[in-house]
């Protein structure tokens, strides 16, 4: 997930994208996606287009607000095989 990132830009990704995974529900979710796009999208675009994509696509295919850190990793993990 991280790859198209510098490896300086890694701790602060993850903070932000742990945000997005330890939301409460599915709208506080999508605040915490803005929040990363914000931070990150003027001197990361391309890599963080990626990651906002996959997360927004994950939200839509959601059908429930409970945990979504579980089943987002679920998510990712099957849609993006290898990686």
């Amino acid at each position: 997930m991280f790859a198209a990132l510098p490896k300086s830009a890694h701790p602060g990704a993850l903070a932000a994208i742990r945000e997005i995974f330890n939301a409460e529900d599915i709208d506080r979710a999508r605040v915490a996606i803005k929040a990363f796009e914000i931070d990150f999208g003027a001197k990361y675009p391309r890599a963080v287009a990626k990651i906002v994509d996959d997360a927004v696509a994950f939200l839509d295919d959601s059908t429930t607000d409970t945990k979504i850190e579980a089943t987002w990793l679920v998510w990712w993990f099957t849609s993006h095989p290898g990686g």
